[in-house]
């Protein structure tokens, strides 16, 4: 993952990159996983396109990512 971050470092800075890092991280876990699956009724295929979405929100934030 630290390579894919590395070209945004220059634009959101080094502290705010391993920020990145780390959410996306707690996002991709096995609990995420899990709850999506029992909870939420999504297949591991529904749950990496909400993970995706919710990455590419984040990165929208920053101003990273453009549809």
């Amino acid at each position: 993952m630290e390579a894919v971050l590395q070209p945004y470092v220059n634009q959101i800075g080094v502290e705010n990159t391993n920020r990145l890092k780390k959410i996306i991280t707690v996002l991709a876990g096995i609990e995420p996983l899990s709850a999506n699956k029992n909870v939420n009724g999504l297949s591991n295929e529904g749950s990496n396109e909400l993970l995706q979405w919710g990455v590419e929100m984040i990165l929208q934030g920053l101003g990273l990512y453009e549809e």
